[in-house]
């Protein structure tokens, strides 16, 4: 983040000198103020830095949003998840804090984390119904900017894929 915070600094400079004698004059000056503040800084400092850019939105209220769901391992049969570009998926429309909301992401081929507010009775794991992992799969490709993934090349990702209305032209087979 330091890095790329300078380099953004630095495009500002050079737009600046670009464009205004005064400030080009000013620049060496500023360049050397700038780098006596990064280079002075620990690690603990910046990181300290960082944390107080992150909205306060995005803080306790987040942590304990995502402390009040349980959180469970689902697991599903071997090399039937498939994941993506984007793979932590929720409902947009409900959020994280309405009751029913709920969060998934998939973490192998065969395991994705459910995080729900409906009461489970270990807490801790469960076994995914042939239907859970259509839905899993439904999301990720959903969810998917760009690309989906799967371990294995399944006769059935590819025709999948393309039956959603999420898929339009992102989905292409196997390069010979």
């Amino acid at each position: 983040m330091v890095r790329e915070l300078e380099a953004e600094y630095e495009s500002a400079i050079q737009v600046g000198e670009a464009h205004d004698a005064d400030f080009r004059a000013r620049a060496p000056e500023i360049r050397a103020q700038l780098k006596a503040a990064f280079d002075g800084q620990t690690v603990e400092q910046q990181t300290a830095i960082w944390h107080q850019v992150i909205p306060d939105e995005s803080g306790l209220d987040v942590i304990s949003t995502l402390m009040s769901f349980n959180w469970v391992l689902a697991r599903a049969p071997a090399d039937s998840l498939l994941t993506c570009d984007n793979p932590v998926y929720f409902h947009v429309h409900e959020g994280l804090v309405a009751p029913n909301s709920e969060m998934t992401l998939t973490l192998s081929p065969s395991t994705a984390l459910w995080a729900t507010r409906e009461p489970i009775e270990d807490g801790s794991q469960m076994r995914a119904s042939n239907a859970f992992v259509r839905e899993l799969n439904r999301r990720i490709a959903h969810n998917s900017t760009r690309w989906v993934m799967s371990s294995l090349n399944h006769p059935w990702i590819l025709p999948f894929l393309q039956k959603g209305s999420w898929a339009l032209n992102r989905v292409r087979g196997p390069r010979p």
